[in-house]
């Protein structure tokens, strides 16, 4: 949420990373009292928003034209389009994904651009408490494997129902269909943390007695 914040912050002053991964995020040590700091780095392919025609949007650029990192990419990052504050809500989903499953939701690593474009743009992420059962079940069968198979589905039972669908939102092919916001996004983890409804579940009296 630290980190949303800083990306919620570039927003406001029309800027867009573009290059939100791991490797831009540094935690400072921790000291007694004081758990660390959370910082945001690396604005070097970052873009300044084009405040007169589309105040949400930077002009398109050609795909594999420019830096990118296309295991954080957003799909229309991949396909050079019309880049929004969107993209960096999608790279942030990647983020949470990661840090919630120790994965990736896909994996791009060594091959060609036209598979990189099939996989970030057609292919539906795994939901992240399938993915944990997944990292396990394909292991051998051993006795550690079985401590980790126990521990996965303690996780898979944490991240089903709301942070799957959160993760899931912020993930969505359309921009349109994510987070209108970084800030939204953000909101709806502080209110899973608090054990209210989300808005990435749908809006049922069940869901909401449940909560």
């Amino acid at each position: 949420r630290t980190v949303c914040d800083a990306v919620h912050y570039a927003h406001q002053n029309l800027v867009v990373h573009r290059d939100l991964k791991p490797s831009n995020i540094l935690v400072t040590p921790a000291s007694e009292g004081n758990p660390g700091t959370v910082k945001l780095l690396d604005f070097g392919i970052a873009k300044i928003l084009n405040p007169d025609m589309f105040p949400d949007t930077v002009l398109p650029t050609r795909t594999w034209d420019r830096p990118m990192t296309p295991a954080y990419a957003s799909p229309e990052q991949v396909r050079g389009q019309q880049i929004t504050t969107a993209s960096d809500v999608y790279s942030l989903g990647v983020i949470l994904y990661e840090l919630l499953t120790g994965q990736r939701p896909y994996e791009v690593k060594g091959i060609a651009p036209h598979e990189i474009a099939q996989i970030v743009c057609e292919t539906e992420p795994v939901r992240p408490s399938t993915a944990v059962i997944r990292s396990v079940t394909t292991k051998e069968d051993s006795d550690a494997n079985k401590t980790a198979g126990a521990d996965a589905d303690r996780l898979r039972r944490r991240l089903q129902g709301d942070l799957d669908n959160i993760v899931l939102m912020a993930l969505r092919k359309e921009p349109e269909r994510r987070y209108q916001s970084v800030e939204q996004f953000s909101e709806d983890l502080r209110r899973y943390l608090a054990g209210l409804p989300v808005a990435a579940r749908p809006d049922t009296f069940t869901y909401r007695a449940s909560k």
